[in-house]
């Protein structure tokens, strides 16, 4: 039951170039103080080229993080409550169903073997309940 990949798919895309770019950027300016610092006052030939070569690298990634954030925003619809929910009671089948199979094999009574076993058959019900119905 998993999203179409045409609803997910750019947004995520979108949203990890931005993560990505803003990383970069960070990266960049990070690397462009820290030489400016330990170059010391005036930096030699190959200090100064390599903080061109650094600024550069700086205002490319200035660039890049300006033209995604005014790139024209992809709306997708937001997850529905309904995916949350379908996940949950999925996760909790699994939980229950896992419960059950450790109390089998410690062998545990009848008893508490039936109430892990309703409660499987529980969390089945609200997993079909909020499934959507296949076409």
């Amino acid at each position: 039951l998993a999203l179409e990949p045409s609803q997910t798919e750019p947004s995520l895309l979108s949203d990890a170039a931005l993560k990505k770019a803003k990383v970069t950027l960070a990266m960049a300016r990070a690397q462009l103080h820290k030489s400016l610092k330990a170059f010391g006052h005036p930096p030699t030939a190959p200090q100064q080229a390599q903080l061109v070569a650094l600024q550069a690298q700086f205002e490319s990634a200035e660039k890049t993080l300006a033209q995604l954030e005014a790139a024209p925003v992809m709306t997708v619809p937001a997850p529905s409550s309904g995916i949350a929910d379908l996940k949950r009671a999925k996760i909790q089948l699994a939980m229950h169903r896992a419960a059950l199979k450790k109390a089998q094999t410690q062998a545990h009574t009848s008893a508490e073997l039936a109430l892990l076993n309703d409660a499987v058959l529980r969390a089945e019900q609200t997993l079909d309940a909020l499934a959507p119905t296949k076409s």
